[in-house]
């Protein structure tokens, strides 16, 4: 076909439509839609930029080039001995024991903000960890209100709505086309080309394929779902659907996302809603707040005793560490016993009844024989015995809560961030700098040993918590959970220590108590003969 130029030499629009109606003419690519600018997500590195919550005052750098820098250096440390700065910040850090569920519960929103910053304590009660539950629920008032969807759970929701009825669109096409041949082999008929009788099944088959109807087999429609797009917000939209015809993918462009150029963000107040939201502290690290950093006030219910000593949490702590939790032994109360005296001798009341029975027989009694000179001094009531007076005794040196916490505060003081293993089979998991920055790289679990002489006696054996030893079964299953979501087995070996004595136990020094105990680290990889042969 002989095209038409025009006389500058240029094709006219009439050829240019003849070219695009040619058979053999390539399909015209759509115009690629201009991906909207991602926003931007927050600065982790400067947001948890403390490691833990409290304030450090390093000294300047001294720089031998620069003696200004040695002035300011003599100036900055005499200044902090003569009036040292607290590293503490102005009010504690507030929490509530709740006894149902184990957990120090954190209210006030400034506190839950300032922990989960500053080294990542606790876990929020409405989110995954981090406390985003308020930020959220605004979103979405947001979204109702201006007809978008940028919350997270809006986003969701739609795509996973959006791809079951895909799903359910492609099975019943499906199912129609299998019918229909089924139909037709059991007919022995010929196959018609599709949209020859004009049903609604034939028109599909011809929309979805049109090369269906020209080699006289029904062609099977074939919809494949492209890549997720992402809006201007970063979430994942609807996806788009691009049907197979002749071997050609045609996108079809998805419309209802809207572009930077054609949105309109409409001036929305923000919406006032109560924060519900608040953290939950495991009682390892409550304790390592409390008793470790001193930074973190414990409120405890009506019914337990308002002492908050260290001493004091620990017994409470270690009481709730197992479910059910462990009752304290109840003090009972010394009921006066009467004294008896025959002749001004005490006795007791059965000694009295045998010598009563054993007196000599008279053979005049008289009213003076039969007097018995028994005497019985007065019940007096005696004053309660304070609790001070009998000190709840100490846990048991391998209990739950004085083990985990051991470990706890063994990887905190080497700079981890330790979190909550239970998810993964294991006590712990140790991260670099935290959940937001990478995955944990180790996985900690904890092993009692036994090695004090005082454990291998008698007395030692029936008072041992863990009374059997974990088998290789156990270790296997375990190494291969750890090996599968890339993590690194750590066995934790805690030497546990001889019980006090009882006058060790009145001085209640906490930090001597823990210092008793010592830790040792083995690494343990899942070694592969294929792979570690050489």
């Amino acid at each position: 076909m002989a095209e038409v130029h025009a006389p500058n030499g240029q094709p006219t629009e009439q050829a240019i439509q003849n070219n695009n109606t040619e058979p053999n003419a390539a399909p015209q690519e759509l115009p690629k839609q201009k991906r909207p600018p991602r926003k931007r997500g927050p600065n982790y590195a400067q947001i948890h930029s403390k490691p833990l919550p409290l304030t450090v005052y390093p000294l300047p750098a001294f720089h031998p080039s620069n003696p200004i820098s040695l002035l300011r250096l003599c100036y900055v440390y005499i200044s902090q001995i003569l009036s040292p700065p607290s590293s503490h910040p102005a009010k504690l850090y507030i929490g509530h024991f709740d006894p149902d569920s184990r957990s120090i519960h954190v209210t006030d929103p400034a506190h839950v903000r300032a922990l989960w910053e500053m080294g990542f304590f606790g876990k929020a009660s409405l989110s995954r960890s981090e406390p985003t539950w308020l930020e959220r629920e605004k979103t979405k008032l947001r979204d109702v209100a201006s007809g978008g969807r940028t919350a997270a759970e809006i986003v969701t929701k739609q795509r996973r709505e959006d791809r079951r009825l895909f799903k359910l669109e492609r099975a019943r096409v499906e199912r129609e086309r299998i019918d229909l041949q089924r139909a037709v082999e059991l007919g022995g008929v010929a196959v018609e080309a599709p949209g020859a009788n004009g049903d609604e099944e034939s028109k599909l088959l011809t929309e979805l394929d049109p090369s269906a109807g020209i080699s006289g087999q029904t062609a099977v429609p074939m919809a494949v779902e492209s890549p997720e797009s992402s809006d201007s917000n970063g979430f994942a939209t609807a996806p788009a659907i691009s049907t197979l015809a002749n071997g050609v993918s045609h996108a079809v462009p998805n419309t209802d996302i809207p572009t930077v150029e054609d949105e309109e963000v409409p001036d929305i107040p923000e919406p006032i809603i109560q924060n519900q939201e608040h953290l939950q502290l495991t009682l390892e690290e409550a304790f390592f707040l409390s008793f470790a950093l001193g930074v973190l006030s414990i409120k405890l219910p009506p019914t337990h005793p308002q002492s908050t000593s260290s001493l004091d949490l620990l017994h409470l702590f270690a009481n709730h560490s197992t479910f059910p939790p462990a009752q304290p032994q109840k003090l009972r109360p010394k009921i006066p016993i009467p004294s008896l005296a025959i002749n001004n001798h005490h006795l007791h009341a059965r000694a009295v009844s045998h010598a009563i029975a054993a007196a000599p027989l008279v053979k005049d009694p008289t009213e003076s024989s039969l007097r018995v000179p028994l005497t019985a001094t007065p019940l007096t009531p005696q004053p309660p015995t304070p609790l001070s007076a009998h000190p709840q005794p100490l846990p048991a040196p391998d209990s739950t809560f004085l083990l985990n916490y051991v470990v706890y505060h063994h990887f905190r003081s080497l700079g981890w961030v330790v979190r909550p293993g239970l998810k993964f089979g294991a006590d712990y998991m140790l991260y670099n700098r935290g959940p937001v920055f990478s995955h944990a790289e180790f996985a900690v679990i904890i092993m009692p040993a036994y090695t004090d002489s005082y454990w291998s006696t008698g007395a030692g054996l029936r008072e041992r918590r863990v009374k059997g030893e974990k088998d290789w079964w156990w270790l296997h299953c375990v190494n291969r959970v750890q090996g599968q979501v890339k993590k690194t087995m750590v066995l934790v070996y805690v030497d546990v220590p001889a019980p006090l004595s009882t006058s060790e136990e009145g001085q209640g020094d906490v930090k001597a108590l823990l210092g008793r105990y010592k830790v040792r680290e083995f690494v343990v990889r899942r070694w592969a003969m294929n792979r570690s042969r050489d």
